[in-house]
């Protein structure tokens, strides 16, 4: 089972788990190129082609779909149906707990067995860094739905609040842990502008790159 990780900075872990986000976007690395008579070109392949009456000219909808179709089949997309768990770090999900919830998972376990395997997950690189930890040993999991490719700026209102993007009043925003406190903007998509050049570097939103993005839930 693969694990995937959300920005603790930004309460996105969080808001996987509490079901208020159900959505994600990854930047396609190296970016493809949309030619109206080539459709999607990535990697010498190209997507999309409409022949015909058209004379080889792609509609760019239907370039995307044929597009995200046949990412379906690369090993670094999450395909639907694929369960994957959430990374937390240890201390985040047992802290002294770990000694009971080795015994009640590892029925085999001796009580000094149990307390050797507290000690050694305690001690590791996983209990402060998520990046280390066992996907076995993950609490949350997240089950993926769909996916489609397009550019960061065709993202919709809808969408916007998938991506965990939340409303205060009459403003939009998002917590942030380095400042601690909420970044409020006057509307959705000017939070989520902000959110995504913290995300994805500075200019990612003016430089509009193609994504896969991602509808997924909370494994109950």
């Amino acid at each position: 089972m693969k694990k995937i990780m959300f920005n603790d900075r930004f309460l996105l872990t969080k808001a996987v788990i509490e079901g208020d986000k159900t959505q994600t976007r990854n930047i396609i690395y190296p970016q493809p190129k949309y030619s109206p008579f080539g459709g999607m070109i990535w990697k010498g392949y190209m997507s999309g082609f409409l022949c015909g009456d058209y004379a080889m000219r792609s509609d760019t909808e239907k370039a995307y779909q044929s597009f995200a179709r046949s990412l379906k089949y690369k090993k670094f997309v999450y395909k639907p149906g694929e369960i994957v768990a959430v990374a937390q770090p240890y201390s985040h999900l047992y802290a002294d707990k770990i000694k009971d919830w080795a015994k009640h998972n590892y029925h085999h376990l001796r009580e000094d067995a149990a307390e050797h395997f507290a000690e050694e997950v305690a001690h590791s690189q996983g209990w402060s860094n998520k990046c280390y930890v066992k996907t076995k040993l993950m609490k949350h999991h997240i089950i993926f739905k769909d996916l489609k490719v397009e550019q960061l700026q065709d993202i919709n209102n809808k969408d916007i609040l998938k991506e965990g993007i939340k409303q205060f009043g009459e403003k939009f925003g998002f917590y942030d842990n380095k400042r601690n406190c909420n970044q409020l903007f006057d509307t959705a998509r000017l939070a989520y502008e902000a959110l995504a050049d913290l995300l994805f570097g500075k200019d990612t939103w003016e430089n509009n790159p193609y994504v896969i993005v991602y509808d997924f839930e909370i494994k109950k």
